[in-house]
């Protein structure tokens, strides 16, 4: 039997409820970047991380801090908040001196 309407095969098929659903992909953080909260509808560009935490600030000025992780939208789309692999520190000084 084969489908020929919108309806799949197996209407009984596990997975129908996140069916169409966008899912999230990781993005790294990035100083300017445009991004809005989920929960909140605060859209704001990214002025740094620390901790966990990144700082969005508005077009108004207004700044609001929120956890690394999922919750964020970037250009439509839902997003995971990654910090960036820190650079490892080279030493400015060689062993003689």
């Amino acid at each position: 039997m084969t489908s020929t309407g919108r309806y799949s095969d197996d209407v009984l098929a596990s997975g129908w409820q996140r069916a169409g659903r966008p899912t999230s992909t990781d993005l790294a953080l990035e100083v300017g970047l445009v991004l809005e909260d989920a929960t909140s509808g605060f859209c704001g560009a990214v002025l740094r991380w620390e901790r966990g935490l990144v700082i969005l600030e508005d077009r108004h000025g207004n700044r609001r801090t929120f956890a690394l992780g999922a919750g964020f939208w970037y250009e439509g789309r839902p997003v995971v908040l990654k910090a960036p692999p820190r650079a490892r520190s080279v030493p400015t000084r060689t062993a003689s001196g």
